[in-house]
C-alpha cells in the first residue's frame, strides 16, 4: 500500500508541476473554493516577511508532495527489501519495490532505473547468501 500511495502522490506532483506554469495559483484557488484553505485578504497592506514553514502556494505545496511520495517510496522499496531479507512468504514485496521504483522514475527516469538495477544487486546478494 506504501508503494502504490508514493506511486499515485508523485504521479500527481508531476502531473500538477506540468499544468502549473499555465494557471497561476490553480491549486490554491481550488483548495480555497472548497474550504479547505483561506487566501489572505486583497484589501489588507501589504507586508514583507520571511517565508515560515507554513507558507503555502502552489509550488511549495507540489515540492512538499513530491518529497513524500518520495520518502514513501524509499520506505516501500526498504521494506520491500527487509521482508525478502527476512524470508517471508508474502508476494506482495516485489511489488512495494516496483511501485516505489516507479515513483523514482515519474521524478527521474534515471534514478528510477538506478532504484531497479541497485534493488536487483540487494536481492541477488540476499538470495545468494540465502543459499549458502
Amino acid at each position: 500500500m506504501t508503494g502504490i500511495c508514493a506511486l499515485v502522490i508523485t504521479l500527481a506532483a508531476t502531473y500538477f508541476e506540468s499544468i502549473r506554469g499555465s494557471w497561476s495559483a490553480w491549486l490554491v484557488n481550488t483548495l480555497d473554493k472548497l474550504g479547505l484553505v483561506r487566501k489572505p485578504s486583497q484589501l489588507r497592506i501589504t507586508e514583507v516577511y520571511p517565508i515560515n514553514f507554513w507558507s503555502m502556494n502552489d509550488e511549495i505545496a507540489i515540492q512538499r508532495s513530491l518529497i513524500f511520495g518520495l520518502m514513501l517510496a524509499c520506505f516501500a522499496m526498504v521494506v520491500s527489501v527487509h521482508s525478502k531479507y527476512k524470508a517471508s512468504t508474502s508476494l506482495y514485496s516485489g511489488s512495494g519495490f516496483i511501485c516505489g521504483s516507479l515513483a523514482f522514475a515519474t521524478y527521474k527516469p534515471m534514478l528510477g532505473i538506478a532504484c531497479m538495477v541497485i534493488g536487483c544487486v540487494i536481492l541477488i546478494f540476499i538470495q545468494h547468501k540465502a543459499r549458502q
